[in-house]
């Protein structure tokens, strides 16, 4: 094997690697070639040139030489004071910290839009409703719309759910075996209206979506959820200056097509990206 076959161009003058490197073998072979490539490519090659002739001025294609003394691009002065701001007291109950987050406009909100959808649901089915009089969501129309007290209980309920894990949603509600019971639940909410909840929660006016196409018609439906915690997450925190970005699944089922995967090969075939960022502390 020849020096040049080795990769190595440490023998190549000023730090250059020049054009006349890249290609292999004598002049003859070479010459051999271009006129093995007939004229097909002459009106080709003229045309590259006239696009690539940029005048004596012009260096694309030209691998320059890096100084020594090349200070780089110029640094980044970080002068945010990173670290939590506006903490609770520091014997602050964990409620105080769900409030920081959870204020009473994002509650509001909810509570707002949830009844919306449950009425827009209501009245586009009435049919079905005088059909099924024994339909859960009678249940809705006799006991009257959410608030924020029972939204506030309804997110304690899915963030311990988090906690105690059931194979199935009403194994949360089911008595039977008092093995395998958790009272907790049964005490804050009955199964229907919980499941009511979660066919009727919203965060959006539906009649204000935009039509397919439009940049905004995809996260509607979550996107004052997204503003909200965005402008939270900020209002409590600030990142230190090294961060890191990292890509996370979630298991998604809904019907949510044009953000939703379907990856086979993983745990959950059906999923959404999120993405995070990591500070250090």
């Amino acid at each position: 094997m020849s020096e040049s076959d080795n990769g190595n161009d440490a023998d190549l003058p000023g730090g250059y690697t020049s054009e006349e490197s890249v290609g292999e073998g004598s002049e003859e072979e070479h010459e051999q070639a271009s006129n093995d490539d007939g004229d097909s490519h002459d009106s080709a090659d003229s045309s590259d040139e006239d696009d690539h002739d940029g005048g004596p001025g012009d260096v694309r294609g030209v691998w320059m030489p890096v100084m020594e003394d090349d200070p780089g691009p110029a640094p980044v002065h970080f002068t945010a004071i990173p670290g939590v701001k506006h903490p609770p007291a520091g014997n602050a109950r964990p409620i105080e910290y769900f409030d920081l987050y959870f204020t009473p406009a994002i509650i509001d909100r909810i509570v707002t839009e949830t009844n919306r959808y449950a009425q827009q649901w209501i009245d586009a089915n009435r049919d079905y409703l005088v059909e099924k009089p024994h339909s859960v969501v009678n249940q809705w129309r006799k006991f009257g719309g959410t608030t924020p007290e029972e939204i506030r209980a309804f997110v304690g309920l899915i963030l311990n759910m988090g906690l105690v894990t059931k194979s199935t949603l009403k194994g949360y509600w089911d008595v039977s075996n008092p093995n395998f019971g958790t009272s907790w639940f049964v005490e804050h909410f009955s199964r229907d209206r919980f499941q009511l909840l979660v066919k009727f929660l919203h965060f959006n006016n539906n009649e204000e979506q935009p039509p397919c196409g439009d940049p905004g018609h995809k996260l509607h439906k979550i996107k004052p959820i997204i503003d909200h915690f965005n402008t939270e997450f900020l209002n409590h925190y600030h990142p230190s200056q090294n961060i890191s970005i990292d890509e996370s699944m979630v298991g998604f089922k809904g019907k949510t097509p044009h953000i939703r995967q379907f990856m086979p090969q993983k745990r959950h075939a059906r999923l959404v990206s999120s993405y995070g960022a990591s500070a250090t502390v």
